[in-house]
């Protein structure tokens, strides 16, 4: 992990590629409702990173989502339903 990883870690905690993401995903469209609610018209450019920013969020949180995924082997579930079963 780079210096800059290891800044947000200490910053945001173990999760700070998801408060990252969630951030990047959550901030432009507040930004954009609170434009339109001011009567302040975006231009096509900051709607243009706007949008760009949104999408990077919410493929970050795809990705640590599927990062986390931890699938369990056929073993595992034949385990697991064996147990279950045992009064």
């Amino acid at each position: 992990m780079g210096a800059i990883g290891e800044w947000f870690q200490k910053v945001f905690g173990a999760n700070w590629k998801t408060t990252l993401g969630g951030i990047l995903l959550g901030v432009p469209p507040l930004v954009i409702t609170s434009a339109a609610g001011a009567g302040v018209s975006l231009g096509p450019h900051a709607m243009m990173v706007l949008g760009i920013l949104t999408g990077i969020g919410g493929l970050m949180l795809g990705v640590v989502a599927k990062d986390k995924d931890n699938h369990s082997t056929a073993d595992q579930v034949q385990a697991a339903t064996e147990k279950a079963k045992q009064p």
